[in-house]
């Protein structure tokens, strides 16, 4: 199965297997501290940073459950469920691929070599990509 096809279907696998909103929800209460984008912003006093300030995050991300994807209602940062396990874990996206598979125990990478891992994770990646550039239509109106 070529590259392209293996990532699309991990892809599909990962986006359907998951529930988007419970799974934002989890992630929040169990690591409360954890950003997605723009959750932290420099308090400053005359021009003079003073600190760091968290805003409460369940007022400021939306989920559309249908096409497992969030958006930042501050910053109008979107993303896959990928996006948001890479983003709020600081990991990279095939960190949060593997992260999701083991997870949620899908065995999308059994018996392949960690070269042909990384290739249909690149694939997956442009997959996740593409999604990205056609959010200008989702509807975001479930938090």
């Amino acid at each position: 199965m070529p590259n392209a096809k293996k990532g699309q279907k991990v892809f599909n696998e990962i986006m359907e297997s998951i529930d988007m909103l419970k799974f934002v929800k989890e992630q929040m209460k169990e690591n409360p501290m954890n950003e997605v984008c723009c959750f932290e912003e420099t308090v400053t006093t005359d021009g003079v940073e003073i600190g760091k300030e968290r805003f409460l995050r369940e007022r400021y991300i939306l989920i559309n459950s249908a096409e497992k994807m969030y958006k930042c209602e501050m910053c109008s940062n979107t993303g896959t469920i990928i996006d948001f396990y890479s983003n709020f874990h600081d990991v990279s996206f095939y960190q949060a691929v593997r992260s999701l598979d083991k997870i949620y125990e899908l065995n999308l990478f059994d018996g392949l070599t960690n070269k042909k891992t990384r290739r249909i994770i690149k694939s997956v990646k442009a997959f996740n990509d593409d999604l990205l550039g056609k959010t200008d239509t989702l509807i975001f109106d479930l938090k």
